[in-house]
C-alpha cells in the first residue's frame, strides 16, 4: 500500500477470469514505466487465451506523451491478436493524451 509518499515506480498486477485479462497500473505511467506495462500486456496475452483484454488506470498518477503511447501499444497488440480493448478509469490528462493522438493519427 502507498504511505503517501510519491511512488516512483508502476506496479501492475493482472487477473485472469473467464475470457478477460486485466492489467491494472498503479503509479506513474511515464517514459520510464510505460515500456513495462506494454511489456507485461503482450507477455500476459501470450500466455492467457482471452478475449477481452482491459487495462485499468483507476490509480495511475503521473502520466506523459509516453504514457498514453504505452496505452496505445497495448490497444495494437491486443487488436492484433484479435481482443477486444477496454482502457477503464482514466485519468483525465491521460484520456486528453489519448484523444490528442487519435485526432493527429
Amino acid at each position: 500500500m502507498n504511505d503517501g509518499r510519491p511512488v516512483k515506480h508502476l506496479r501492475i498486477t493482472v487477473a485472469v477470469a473467464a475470457h478477460r485479462i486485466r492489467f491494472a497500473a498503479v503509479g506513474p505511467l511515464d517514459a520510464a514505466n510505460g515500456p513495462l506495462l506494454t511489456e507485461a500486456v503482450r507477455a500476459g496475452l501470450g500466455r492467457h487465451r482471452a478475449a477481452v483484454c482491459e487495462v485499468g488506470a483507476e490509480l495511475v498518477t503521473d502520466v506523459d506523451r509516453s504514457g498514453a503511447a504505452a496505452i496505445e501499444a497495448c490497444r495494437v497488440e491486443a487488436e492484433r491478436r484479435g481482443l477486444v480493448f477496454i482502457l477503464t478509469g482514466a485519468p483525465a490528462r491521460l484520456a486528453a493524451l489519448l484523444d490528442s493522438g487519435h485526432r493527429r493519427g
